[in-house]
């Protein structure tokens, strides 16, 4: 908390090591992109949901479109996560 803005952007520059990145980059995950319209089925079949705003969420202001779409889903009675922060930001 107690750090000048110096250090809070630029502590961990050039920090990365080339073993660290490897490590990463060998996890050999899957990455599938979703698209607009596949949400509402997957929505649909999902007994959970968690919901982690980000920076972009806030400069967006979407806190109300995430506060409806947690209502829709309480009213499903599912069960419903929302991550503290982002939207809190601006």
């Amino acid at each position: 908390m107690n750090r000048s803005p110096a250090n809070v952007l630029f502590a961990a520059f050039g920090k990365a090591t080339p073993e660290s990145a490897a490590s990463v980059a060998d996890t050999n995950r899957t990455v599938r992109r979703i698209m607009p319209d596949e949400i509402p089925p997957l929505l649909e079949s999902a007994r959970s949901v968690i919901i982690v705003p980000g920076y972009g969420m806030a400069v967006a202001q979407a806190q109300h479109a995430v506060a409806q779409l947690a209502n829709v889903l309480v009213q499903r009675n599912m069960e419903f996560i929302r991550s503290p922060g982002g939207c809190r930001a601006i």
